[in-house]
């Protein structure tokens, strides 16, 4: 027995959650489509944070744990502090997130959210798309794909950024102002590393050692990386972990070959949502839901995740293809980028809304040689 629905949603990740929380928000008493989100895994992957930047007086709509007006970057005894009137630093936190749109789905009729149902096959019928399931087939009028990239493609990716990290409860306040975007910045036989510290509250820490690497480290590896990080930064112990994180972001991700039928959009970081030169990927996703969910709204077509500007990814394939070539520099490249422009400017090229004057800074802080060199030997500013 088939079930219908107007737009089925693949993948309750970032993306996927991102663009039903964004249709329940923006419903009000207009026709809500009936939408059915199907995710694989039993449950939600809660056990993350993200952070991102945005506007003091404009920021998205979503469930913030902590906000902060100062980031910084350091590398052997060397500190960069970036501090902002316009601009806010804000994490969030994935169960709260996730656990949101639940609630809002729950009441709303025309919404449906399968969990542990993970999609067998996709098959274009023409006038409607076949979503088969190991729960059952959905018939769908549109779906919208934003199930992780598939392995093959993320083993191709040019550089992968891996973490692993810890929630910790501190016997004692910790009073940091900002946030360790960067911190304690190094390189070693397994590449360029640092560690990423935001205080989520007065008494709860999250620590994350982040590597950027050809290929997946060892775990014990990351597991060392994270026992030195929490000495180095609470070394007086006494702390307790209440939870863990991990993840594998794709930098340089390959083109995939795209949906199979014109009912299928994509998003997500199959999509090309993830920015080949950092990361970074939340805010990018947030833009997409909201102009996605009012094009649905409006009675018009669901729309995949948008191309970013030929100049940005000119940008990011350069600063991506430096990080290849001299892991070894990463460190100098980032206190660099992080001493020689102007923190407002920084942040709208990492958001991915840089001026030109912006791009220009972040060319000018790189590393000359390494800057021009690069250009030279890969050919990108000849690409484009």
């Amino acid at each position: 027995m088939e079930r219908c629905c107007d737009m089925a949603i693949l993948g309750g990740g970032c993306a996927g959650v991102s663009l039903v929380r964004e249709l329940l928000r923006q419903a009000g008493s207009r026709a809500m489509p009936r939408v059915h989100l199907i995710e694989a895994d039993a449950g939600f992957g809660v056990n993350k944070t993200w952070g991102f930047w945005h506007p003091v007086d404009d920021g998205p709509a979503v469930p913030v744990s902590a906000s902060f007006s100062e980031w910084t970057f350091s590398c052997g005894g060397r500190v960069r502090a970036h501090r902002s009137q316009a601009w806010r630093y804000s994490v969030v936190e994935a169960r709260a997130f996730f656990d949101e749109a639940v609630a809002l789905a729950q009441h709303h009729p025309r919404v449906e959210i399968h969990t542990g149902t993970p999609v067998l096959e996709v098959i274009d019928g023409g006038d409607r798309v076949k979503v088969v399931t190991s729960g059952g087939v959905w018939s769908c009028g549109h779906v919208v794909d934003t199930r992780p990239p598939e392995r093959a493609r993320v083993d191709y990716s040019r550089m992968l950024q891996i973490f692993l990290g810890a929630e910790i409860v501190t016997p004692r306040p910790y009073d940091r102002p900002g946030v360790g975007l960067m911190e304690s910045m190094g390189c070693d036989s397994s590449g360029f590393h640092f560690d990423y510290l935001v205080p989520l509250d007065a008494g709860r820490i999250l620590v994350e050692a982040t590597r950027f690497v050809a290929a997946p480290p060892p775990r014990e590896r990351l597991e060392h990386d994270l026992e030195a990080a929490l000495q180095r930064h609470f070394p007086e112990g006494g702390h307790r972990i209440v939870r863990r994180e991990s993840g594998v972001i794709p930098m340089g991700l390959p083109a995939g070959d795209g949906p199979a039928s014109p009912r299928i959009v994509e998003a997500g970081s199959r999509a090309g949502a993830v920015r080949d030169s950092s990361g970074y990927a939340f805010m990018d996703i947030q833009r997409w839901a909201v102009q996605c969910a009012r094009a649905i709204l409006e009675g018009g077509l669901p729309m995949g995740h948008p191309a970013r500007s030929r100049l940005l990814r000119w940008m990011d394939g350069l600063l991506l293809d430096v990080l290849v070539a001299h892991p070894d520099r990463a460190p100098d490249i980032f206190m660099s980028l992080a001493g020689r422009v102007a923190p407002d400017a920084f942040v709208r090229f990492m958001n991915g809304t840089p001026r030109p004057r912006d791009v220009l800074a972040v060319m000018k802080a790189l590393p000359a040689g390494l800057f021009f060199g690069t250009i030279v030997f890969s050919g990108k500013g000849r690409r484009g």
